[in-house]
């Protein structure tokens, strides 16, 4: 099939968000959450509140840029524009390897999960199965891919809005075996309302933004599909608005209620904390029907991911950042030679955890994302900084403090005890594409002008 073709614009407005929220919201909102939960109490309504003024900057910067510089790579596209090739290739690289470790770790807690329900088939028979059934998905035409991962990723917010409405309920006393809560809950005996909300210090909220951030990505899904997207001058900057208020609300309300319902010193990683909350209340199905939304959203989470991960890729060949063969496309306008190489890397990563699971090399390869994450939005925050100043004179005040915050996230990433390792793995996956681009461009130059002079 010709290298010419380009990407099919089959996405609406609805799919695109749904899209960006598949990736946002994966198994680790419903069961890793309880950690964070149990060292911040109250405080992670703050934690995630200053982190959704971020997302929203991200988001803005953006969709402003989708709409002033319409590129297939997008975010590749950017940064080599904007801010450098290498820079571009380390982004595109270490965004695509965090990917593929990801999406690898979500298909096997999927398969562990079926595996509770199904003992008779070993978890990595169902790992196996559903990661052919995401990777057949990402070869569909993109209508039909668009179609199926918007229906999973809405029964995913639908439940946690869901959870939010009754956990209401049961704080009014009008659902649940306990009568009204009010504050007995949030406030003990004795305790003073700043004791309270900030049980663990003020200080704990900052050094834990690493982890916020963290559950916050896949914002920038919005970016990657907008060449997929119908119109996107009309619809991207107003989805990545759209996307990061939803994604502030998705955690801010469920967890507001969580803390008036449920004592926060009893969350833990085993379980979803949302299904222990309700069944203290008598709703016994919680953790059935949590299950189950847990399992939708590592399928959803990962389908999401593999599609934003194989468009990083396609733009890294468009943009000479990777061999050129990754820019070709199928009979459906999918980029069939990328999607193929990142499956590839995702079923690779299967014998790895299996093998090294419980060790450390098995944490860093998980911890990974914080770093890769968070250079991923900080490069389209220095994008939009740079292209505002080239084209205006001046870049918004608002960049400036996305900027100096982004940054500070990464240099407290060395003082945070769960995402020190992911330096170890993820500086390499950044630096080592960077520094072969360099010396590359650097050969070609030095080539280039022993051939002026020779001439």
């Amino acid at each position: 099939m010709s290298e010419q073709k380009k990407l099919k614009r089959a996405f609406g407005s609805i799919q695109v968000q749904l899209i960006s929220l598949g990736g946002i919201i994966g198994s680790s909102y419903f069961l890793g959450l309880g950690e964070l939960i149990s060292r911040l109490g109250p405080s992670v309504v703050v934690a995630f509140a200053l982190g959704g003024i971020i997302v929203w900057y991200v988001a803005v910067a953006m969709g402003e840029l989708c709409v002033a510089m319409p590129r297939e790579g997008s975010l590749v596209s950017f940064s080599k524009e904007l801010i450098g090739a290498p820079f571009a290739a380390g982004i595109g690289w270490s965004y695509w390897f965090n990917w593929v470790a990801y999406i690898a770790s979500e298909m096997i807690g999927g398969g562990i999960i079926l595996h509770k329900f199904l003992p008779q088939i070993p978890a990595m028979g169902w790992t196996a199965v559903l990661g052919i059934a995401v990777s057949i998905l990402n070869l569909m035409e993109v209508k039909w891919f668009g179609l199926i991962d918007s229906v999973l990723s809405f029964i995913k917010v639908l439940a946690i809005c869901l959870f939010a409405l009754l956990g209401v309920f049961i704080w009014l006393g009008f659902a649940g075996n306990q009568g009204y809560v009010g504050t007995k809950i949030l406030i003990t005996q004795n305790e003073s309302l700043t004791a309270a909300l900030f049980p663990a210090g003020f200080v704990a909220v900052i050094l834990s933004m690493v982890i916020v951030l963290v559950n916050c990505a896949g914002t920038e899904l919005i970016a990657l599909s907008s060449a997929e997207t119908d119109d996107p001058k009309k619809h991207v900057v107003r989805d990545s608005k759209r996307v990061a208020l939803s994604t502030v609300a998705l955690f801010v309300i469920p967890l507001s209620v969580l803390m008036l319902i449920f004592p926060w010193s009893q969350s833990n990683l085993e379980n979803s904390v949302f299904s222990v909350a309700l069944e203290s209340y008598g709703f016994r199905w919680a953790a059935v029907a949590f299950s189950f939304v847990t399992l939708t959203a590592a399928i959803s989470c990962a389908n999401s991911g593999l599609y934003g991960t194989v468009r990083a890729l396609y733009g890294l060949g468009k943009e000479g950042l990777g061999p050129k063969i990754l820019t070709k496309l199928n009979h459906a306008a999918v980029p069939s030679v990328a999607t193929w190489v990142t499956i590839f890397g995702c079923w690779a990563f299967f014998p790895l955890y299996l093998f090294f699971e419980g060790t450390k090399f098995y944490i860093w390869l998980l911890s990974v994302a914080g770093f890769s994450g968070a250079v991923c939005w900080l490069s389209i925050s220095l994008s939009h900084f740079n292209y505002c100043r080239k084209t205006f004179g001046k870049a918004p005040r608002w960049a400036y403090f996305s900027i100096a915050f982004q940054v500070f996230v990464l240099s407290i990433i060395p003082f945070s005890d769960d995402f020190r390792d992911c330096l170890i793995i993820g500086i390499p996956a950044l630096v080592v594409p960077m520094l072969i681009v360099y010396y590359k461009n650097n050969y070609r130059r030095r080539h280039k002008l022993k051939a002026i002079a020779q001439y």
